[in-house]
């Protein structure tokens, strides 16, 4: 029998390799884990990727505030948005 293969949106993040920073697409390694521990084999999804079609399945990993523009409101002191991840999992 062959293991579903489970998408996990990733963030886009600095992260740091040596003595410098370099964009990253990264999520906790418990979200990997998890879906191994389920009987499924983990494929990392960055933004922007377009994969989806190849998936048995997507989990929506969390992570920012949807952008209250998104759903017209108006942002509350504490939203952190990130248009940028928003963009790339409603694209």
């Amino acid at each position: 029998m062959t293991r579903p293969v489970i998408g996990l949106t990733t963030y886009a993040e600095p992260a740091r390799y040596g003595p410098g920073e370099l964009p990253s697409a990264m999520l906790p390694m418990a979200y990997v884990r998890a879906v191994h521990e389920a009987g499924g084999t983990a494929v990392l999804v960055p933004p922007g990727s377009d994969v989806l079609e190849v998936l048995d399945g997507v989990i929506f990993t969390g992570g920012a505030d949807l952008g209250p523009d998104l759903y017209g409101a108006a942002p509350h002191e504490t939203t952190v948005a990130r248009p940028d991840r928003d963009a790339a999992e409603l694209g």
